[in-house]
């Protein structure tokens, strides 16, 4: 399990992502593990861009 967040970007280049994995292994030194993801969850608000991506609102998030 993983979580692309923090994506930066002009247009349709992105650039900057921060990936955290439940281990906390590899993809630099802000992978904060399983407490990122969680930290994520918590603060996430859905947005046009998972809307148009057909995601399902998370459990535990805000708003649910």
């Amino acid at each position: 399990c993983m979580v692309v967040c923090d994506i930066q970007g002009v247009h349709d280049m992105y650039t900057d992502p921060q990936i955290h994995t439940l281990d906390g292994k590899g993809y630099g030194q802000g992978n904060m593990g399983k407490g990122g993801i969680e930290k994520w969850i918590q603060s996430h608000v859905c947005n046009d861009i998972c809307r148009y991506l057909g995601l399902r609102q998370i459990e535990g998030g805000p708003g649910t």
